[in-house]
């Protein structure tokens, strides 16, 4: 039996993780991109404290104290880093710009200068095109500032339904104090 204490094991960063029978987890983050994940499947004595276990299929024999257990489904538009690529193999495929995470057509968002010329060339050739917008101001001094905004589109992960195995065990719980 080891103890295993504070680290990043999200997204399978450390690949097979190093957990036997009895051992006792304490603040790791073992989220992973996917909802229903399974992780150490085959392991059946562990217990998890304090742990992050976004999108983790709990094992109905585990001891889960105070984590995280939420499922939920990752959006590339919010989180582009998450997106598959030659640097993260295991990612999720991209998103397209009108997926189902998208909540509003968007809000104006600063944007640098040279990022609006080049959405303006973009304009010419791409439909829709970008929309992009100058802002003018004058200041107390009649100095004359401008300021570049871009409609950019705003996307959430989804939350989903907590995982069957979390929801028995809620049941169980809620049974249990009950009796008592």
């Amino acid at each position: 039996m080891a103890t295993h204490t504070h680290g990043n094991c999200s997204f399978g960063r450390r690949g097979e993780l190093p957990f036997r029978e009895g051992d006792v987890v304490r603040g790791l983050n073992l989220s992973q991109l996917r909802p229903d994940t399974p992780i150490c499947a085959e392991v059946r004595d562990l217990t998890f404290r304090r742990c992050n276990l976004t999108n983790v299929r709990p094992q109905p024999t585990w001891i889960l104290d105070q984590c995280n257990t939420g499922q939920i489904e990752f959006c590339t538009n919010e989180r582009p880093d998450l997106a598959a690529s030659v640097r993260f193999p295991g990612g999720l495929e991209p998103c397209p710009s009108d997926c189902r995470h998208r909540v509003s057509a968007g809000d104006w968002q600063p944007i640098p200068e040279p990022v609006f010329r080049q959405a303006k060339a973009d304009a010419r050739l791409l439909r829709p095109a970008p929309q992009v917008r100058i802002l003018e101001a004058q200041d107390a001094d009649g100095i004359r500032t401008q300021r570049f905004e871009a409609l950019l589109p705003v996307y959430e992960h989804k939350p989903l339904p907590p995982h069957p195995e979390m929801v028995r065990r809620r049941a169980e719980r809620k049974a249990a104090m009950r009796v008592l």
